[in-house]
């Protein structure tokens, strides 16, 4: 008597990432309509979810560390250069010393942070000048346009006064989506409730701030990013809503489920600024920035530290990038640079 042939399920719910198509009886269909359709994007199938562990390792740090969790950072880190990425995350290089610029805008940032917390009861120029204190006899990197500690002492104070005189005045506050009852540092999806964004891992996301207006009639739940800028974002009736197309907040919208997005830019112009501009992300958007997440993350996955295009005059971006001499095989060079303790085994040459 013959034994009869287990046939083999499908997996569930078989998608094209491209166009989100769904009609598809097996896997050999959704292989056909991707080869026909979008060969030209060259863009990895997802591995079901089922043949993976539940939460596959997307990378081991240079510290042991195994990243199961996806971000907006990653996602970046990969995209602008591959090379990089994994020169950073997994083989632990890093600048030896900091940007002053990084460390004025988390000031900036927490000083306002400041400004709203009940306890602290400190306003944002106090509260700034306090914190950059800090930082006086710090050795940073100044660029020309940074000056130097005192110059920005004096730049971030100023800001800070603008942008007191502007809450109480009510520019943010003139429309549904305004800047009130913020909450910082929120993070989503909570710890306690992990949440399968794909291939059983966990888009996570922290945001600056959550503005969340429960018992103010009129406004809308927002999701905020608080930014430093040398020069104005465009403010013009056909810029309006051009934020929504800023990756990092549609990831934030995709995390989060908020739709209505803002940005709180302090301008470090001779004029001090401080702007409030807003956008809403719609299903185009959202869908656009999921497709560009699962590209970025099966390069981490397929491990496909690619380098960045290159040097193509006067386009001279990777010549400004501190891990230059690395790329080019200079580490003699590399004196702005350190490598971290690790337990790989990698070294320069495995880089290359």
């Amino acid at each position: 008597m013959s034994e009869k042939k287990t046939k083999v399920s499908e997996p569930a719910n078989l998608e094209c990432l491209h166009c989100h198509r769904t009609d598809f009886k097996d896997s050999a269909g959704l292989k056909r309509h991707i080869t026909r359709a979008h060969t030209h994007l060259n863009v990895e199938l997802p591995t079901p979810v089922d043949d993976l562990q539940k939460k596959p390792i997307i990378y081991t740090s240079y510290s042991g560390f195994e990243v199961r969790d996806f971000s907006y950072s990653m996602a970046n880190d990969i995209a602008e250069c591959g090379w990089r990425a994994r020169a950073k995350r997994i083989y632990g290089w890093t600048s030896i010393k900091d940007k002053a610029a990084l460390h004025f805008g988390d000031c900036i940032e927490e000083a306002l942070m400041w400004h709203f917390d009940d306890e602290r009861r400190m306003e944002m120029p106090a509260a700034f000048e306090f914190l950059w204190k800090e930082y006086k006899d710090a050795d940073l990197i100044y660029t020309e346009k940074d000056g130097n500690w005192q110059e920005m002492m004096d730049m971030g104070m100023r800001l800070s006064d603008q942008f007191v005189s502007d809450f109480k005045s009510g520019e943010f506050t003139r429309d549904t989506v305004g800047f009130v009852n913020p909450r910082f540092g929120m993070e989503f999806p909570k710890p306690s409730e992990p949440h399968e964004w794909y291939n059983g891992t966990t888009l996570r996301y922290k945001a600056d701030a959550v503005c969340c207006p429960s018992e103010l009639a009129g406004f809308v739940r927002t999701l905020v990013d608080v930014k430093t800028s040398a020069s104005s974002y465009p403010e013009k009736e056909k810029n309006a809503g051009i934020i929504a197309l800023d990756r990092q907040l549609r990831v934030g919208a995709l995390a989060s489920g908020l739709r209505n997005v803002g940005f709180l830019v302090f301008v470090k112009s001779k004029k001090p600024k401080v702007q409030w501009l807003t956008g809403f992300i719609t299903d185009e958007l959202l869908r656009d920035i999921d497709l560009w997440l699962r590209e970025q993350y099966h390069k981490w996955l397929n491990r496909r530290f690619h380098r960045s295009p290159g040097i193509r005059f006067p386009q001279e971006q990777c010549m400004a990038c501190e891990f230059f001499p690395l790329c080019i095989g200079r580490p003699d060079l590399a004196g702005g640079l350190r490598q971290k303790e690790s337990k790989k085994t990698g070294s320069l040459n495995v880089l290359d």
